[in-house]
């Protein structure tokens, strides 16, 4: 989250005065409810810090489950796939232009063509973790190229734990 305030983050309201407090927060990976605090603090001694709290309910036009995906903890060798739903919440339709993989050695998606989501439309995907991953921590993601002026890349990060086999 950033703030802006007239003046910069320290500044002076006289007696009697007022000045606007900016805050912007980026939604583009949050959705669901989000709930920040900003503090003002002042030498007033009546009242020497302010909380403002901001609330919101941020809502995804291009909304995709499960997010992020997570393979958990997984075999070393052995290949795993998890189910991606999209779904346009919108009101507009939504055009998917490409779709890239972070991690085209270790991550596979089917189908991998480009299309257009109605209002209420839903399209569903596989993603293939691909076998021969060192052991250890992987992260990688999704990235969905998009028509949406806000949200040109719709990016879905996936992570998994590579475990030895114990054999």
């Amino acid at each position: 989250m950033r703030v802006k305030a007239p003046g910069g983050l320290k500044t002076t309201i006289g007696p009697g005065e007022s000045k606007k407090i900016t805050a912007i927060i980026d939604t583009r990976y949050r959705r669901g409810k989000l709930n920040k605090d900003i503090r003002v603090i002042t030498n007033d001694p009546d009242a020497k810090t302010l909380r403002l709290s901001i609330q919101a309910n941020i809502v995804q036009d291009l909304y995709t489950q499960p997010f992020p995906i997570d393979f958990g903890e997984v075999k070393h060798g052995s290949s795993y796939e998890k189910e991606i739903v999209i779904t346009n919440k919108g009101k507009k339709p939504i055009s998917i232009t490409e779709i890239k993989i972070s991690q085209t050695k270790a991550l596979t998606i089917s189908p991998s063509d480009k299309f257009t989501l109605a209002p209420g439309q839903t399209r569903k995907f596989v993603l293939t973790l691909v076998p021969g991953l060192k052991e250890g921590k992987f992260r990688g993601s999704v990235i969905m190229m998009t028509d949406i002026e806000y949200l040109p890349r719709k990016i879905i990060f996936v992570r998994a734990r590579v475990v030895g086999d114990n054999d």
